[in-house]
Formats: structure tokens, sequence, C-alpha cells
């Protein structure tokens, strides 16, 4: 089995996976997706549709669905006044299901038209009700036309669980307000980093969270942003909400407050924290990067 480069003749051909809810049946991705380490890349996104729906290579992720072992590099999505979405991400619209072990990297959103466009969207999901994990999304280029517009770099909202994960390289452009992890944040943020930036006035975690809501409280511990970033880690952050743990560490050496490298310090959570409170799900062990503070060992 091989990679897979598309051409542009080839990326209009494709028809994304796993549609969004419609009369209450529901149409998402329901099965598992392995991509055994192999890597999609030069796709574009460029299927034209008419009515707004959930849209990525994967529409909707539902509750049984697993994308896992997927490495996706140089993804991009175009809007133009034909094509309508509702929920936009590189990878998903909507994952309510698991994504785990997967990257996105040098892949870009632009949106063109204000008339039509997204009502949400992420550079890897747009609205996140499962998990991810393991996963590293780096050099995401989100760009609009109109300042009003706020994005993220892993996602717009999240209602799940985002866990041992890094976002790097977020480049915002005219975006009013962004942040590397998720906009909103609903639940839980646990041992993730973020690393350089277009602007450091951007926010490292998220911009708004909530707390005792559907689906759960905001609870962000184990984080961790460069000093070299100016704004706070969380934009409005709730007092009610579980903090513990959202430290700066050194944008040159990669040291934590604790005098540990960052991937260090992200092992540990993973042998002790993470093993006793998440003991259903399989954590990959980071190591130091060429490029980044860590990188994880992918399987």
């Amino acid at each position: 089995r091989n990679d897979i480069e598309f051409t542009e003749e080839e990326s209009e051909r494709l028809t994304y996976i796993g549609k969004d809810q419609s009369f209450g049946k529901d149409k998402g991705f329901k099965d598992t997706f392995d991509g055994l380490g192999h890597t999609i890349s030069h796709l574009s996104l460029i299927k034209k549709v008419t009515t707004k729906i959930t849209y990525g290579i994967f529409g909707e992720i539902s509750e049984t669905g697993i994308i896992k072992n997927l490495m996706l590099n140089d993804i991009s999505f175009t809007q133009t006044n034909n094509i309508k979405v509702g929920h936009l991400g590189l990878l998903a619209g909507a994952n309510k299901g698991k994504i785990l072990n997967c990257t996105l990297t040098n892949s870009s959103i632009t949106m063109k038209n204000d008339e039509s466009r997204a009502e949400d969207f992420g550079g890897f999901v747009a609205n996140n009700y499962g998990d991810i994990y393991n996963c590293i999304i780096d050099n995401i280029t989100l760009k609009v036309n109109n300042a009003s517009w706020t994005s993220a770099g892993i996602v717009k909202s999240n209602f799940g669980r985002i866990i041992n994960c890094s976002a790097s390289n977020i480049i915002f452009s005219k975006i009013r307000t962004g942040a590397y992890i998720c906009m909103s944040n609903y639940n839980i943020i646990h041992n993730c980093y973020v690393y350089k930036h277009s602007d450091p006035n951007y926010h490292a975690i998220c911009n708004t969270e909530y707390i005792n809501n559907d689906y759960g409280s905001s609870s962000i511990k184990y984080c961790y942003y460069p000093d070299s970033f100016k704004a706070d880690s969380i934009k409005s952050p709730n007092s009610s909400a579980e903090h513990y743990m959202i430290e700066r560490y050194d944008n040159e050496t990669y040291t934590t407050t604790t005098g540990k490298p960052l991937y260090e310090r992200l092992n540990q959570w993973i042998d002790g924290t993470g093993a006793e409170e998440y003991p259903d799900l399989e954590f990959l062990r980071w190591e130091k990067g060429e490029n980044l503070p860590a990188i994880l060992i992918m399987p």
C-alpha cells in the first residue's frame, strides 16, 4: 500500500465520506478508517455543493466511527460563491467518534465570500463531540477576507476531549480572534502544547470556556505554551473552570518552568495522570523534534 497524491482532476472527483444527520437519521461515517501511517497529500476539497453541509474529507464521524494512523499533508479548501458549508474542517466537519494518531501539515482554508461562508470552521475539525488524541497539527493557514470571522487551529468548538495533541505554526490571516487549540471549550483539553505563531496576540489554548453545560465543564490541565506569546493562554477564563498546570516554556530551549524539557513533561503526564484518568485510551509518547519542541512517536 502506498501514499496517495492527488491531482486537481482527481480532487474534483472526490466525494466526501459520511454525511451529517438528516431527518433524525445518522448518515455519518460509522466504521474504522486505518491509514496505516500512510500520507494523503495535495488534495483540494473543491467539490461543488449547493446546500449547507458538514464538510471535510469526512463530513461527519459518528459515535462508532474511528479515524486513525492517517497523515494529511497539503490539504486545502477554498470557498467560492457556489460552495456553501455549515461546518468545515479539513479532516472532518464534525467528530462524534475517535480521531487518533493523525497529523495535518502544510494545509490551508481560505474563505472568500461572506454570503456563503462556513458557520464554523477549524483547521482540523469544526466541531468535536468525541475524542481527538495523539494528533499533531502544524503549519496551517486560516485565511478570510473579512476581519469579523473567528477560527482555531485544531477545532472551532470542543464539546468532547482533546488530549495529548499539539498545534504549531498556525497562521491567522485577517481572522478577528483566533486560538491554537479551540475557540470555545465546553469540556476537556489535557496534556497539549502549542508552538510558534504568526501573531503573538492570538491565544494559545482557547478563546472562551463554559462550565456546567450539556457536555460537561471546561477542564484545561497540563498544557504548555511558549513565553513568546504576548496574549494569555485563555482569552476569557472562567473562574469556576478547572485550570491546573497551564505553563509557559522557553521558546528557544523548550525547557519548562520545572527545568525539564517539554517532551519529558508530556511523557510524565502519560505515565502518571494520563494512565490513571484515561485507562481506555492508549497514548503515544513524545520525543524531541528537529523543528518542533516535541513530536509524537507514531506507530
